[in-house]
């Protein structure tokens, strides 16, 4: 904190204080008609500021670390914030496992620098943690920097060298193994199995149970929207328009929280159904208005306990099913664990899975990388289109992070057409 700049002027016989504010302009603080008294209160704010200043300056990285943390959650924990508290946690966790036990508690907040930040970095790597996340807790410190700045603890100049670290161009970080380097990347269902995942799920023409609709009609919405599980939940039957044939995206569910918004500003979007899935969703709000009326739920996808009700469906419970037809189709391997009785089922453990721990997400790469593929030939599906459907705000996320997967056709007939082209594009011989 600087020095704040003051002055006094004589105004209507009274002599008048004035501070800066950081806008630069100048504000009547105090006033009186003895010089004295208002030289006097100048010295008081002067002090009280070299005073703050000292303070700060004795504030140590470990202790703004934690209240940068702290100031995260309770920003996500408010009602009106999009910031997901799930996101958010990591800070905390960060602080409280690698941190507080690793860093010196000592160094001042100005005076951390790149041999610090290596220093822990490496402490961190010889207990045994993945270079990544090594990396990930060390890209935390320009949050805590940024977050220090706007409390006025330092200035943007003196957290300069923190802004600009970056772990991957430190040489003495770069492990002998360069795929340590490389961030897990989430496992796209193929064409094949997204069409084996729904024929499993479907109910078939003549049967109208609730609960195998709720199960093959929320399946069929990853399927084909690419949701993010907050948006699956959180899709009321309000957002969909029938007669135009669109759906909006505007709300989200997270933990047991209705939220009023989306993830991010991009996420906001309106889109036309696809046609499959517009039939679908006709027959399961048919069912659950012929079963459920007038308790029917506001949630497309409502809780399976209570169908009727404005509980939406859980996370646990679309993994569940999901994991079950996983292990089913030959995509996994898992073990239920049930109650001493054996009639009630306590949790389902995978043991292994081709989908990893993204057993929904693999939809939204699914999705993402089937319009892209349909790009070329379908010069409706513009950029515009495909990042809106997606939700994202540029395409470049769409198309560096979902859609970087070349693997949504895997059938024999596929490859050998390929095989085909190759021959053709490369007509040469040996003999």
């Amino acid at each position: 904190m600087l020095m704040p700049r003051t002055k006094i002027t004589e105004r209507n016989n009274h002599w008048v204080l004035q501070v800066e504010d950081e806008n630069g302009k100048y504000k009547q603080i105090f006033k009186h008609k003895l010089k004295s008294k208002v030289n006097h209160k100048r010295a008081e704010v002067q002090a009280s500021a070299i005073n703050v200043k000292a303070e700060i300056d004795r504030r140590t990285f470990v202790s703004v670390y934690e209240e940068f943390a702290n100031h995260k959650i309770k920003i996500a924990s408010h009602p009106n914030s999009g910031m997901r508290l799930k996101s958010v946690k990591h800070y905390l966790a960060h602080y409280k496992n690698y941190i507080k036990p690793n860093f010196d508690s000592s160094v001042l907040l100005k005076n951390v620098n790149p041999a610090l930040m290596d220093s822990l970095f490496l402490k961190l790597r010889a207990l045994g943690c993945s270079w990544i996340l090594c990396k990930n807790v060390l890209d935390t410190f320009h949050g805590c920097y940024k977050y220090a700045i706007e409390e006025q603890y330092i200035d943007a100049v003196s957290a300069g060298h923190v802004l600009i670290y970056k772990v991957r161009s430190r040489p003495s970080l770069k492990p002998q193994d360069e795929s340590e380097t490389k961030s897990k990347k989430t496992v796209m269902a193929s064409l094949e199995e997204c069409k084996s995942i729904i024929k499993y799920f479907y109910p078939g023409d003549h049967n109208s149970d609730p609960q195998k609709w709720l199960r093959f009609s929320s399946i069929s919405a990853l399927v084909f929207c690419g949701f993010r599980l907050s948006e699956l939940r959180g899709w009321t039957w309000s957002s969909i328009d029938f007669n135009t044939q669109k759906f909006a995206v505007d709300h989200t569910v997270v933990g047991s929280e209705f939220k009023k918004q989306t993830k991010a500003d991009g996420s906001h979007r309106l889109n036309k159904l696809h046609p499959v899935l517009f039939e679908i969703l006709k027959k399961w709000k048919k069912i659950q208005m012929q079963h459920f009326y007038p308790r029917a739920s506001k949630f497309v996808f409502p809780s399976l306990r209570n169908i009727g009700s404005v509980v939406p469906i859980a996370d646990r419970t679309l993994t569940d099913w999901l994991n079950k037809c996983y292990h089913d189709l030959g995509y996994a391997e898992i073990e239920i664990q049930k109650n001493k009785t054996g009639d009630t089922i306590l949790r389902t453990k995978v043991l292994w899975s081709k989908f990893k721990g993204c057993p929904t997400k693999t939809f939204r790469h699914f999705a993402s990388t089937s319009l892209l593929n349909a790009q070329a030939s379908n010069p409706t599906l513009d950029d515009n289109f495909i990042k809106n459907y997606i939700g994202h705000q540029q395409i470049k996320t769409t198309r560096e992070i979902y859609g970087d997967h070349n693997n949504l056709n895997t059938t024999n007939e596929h490859e050998q057409q390929q095989q085909d082209s190759l021959a053709k594009a490369i007509p040469i011989t040996y003999n």
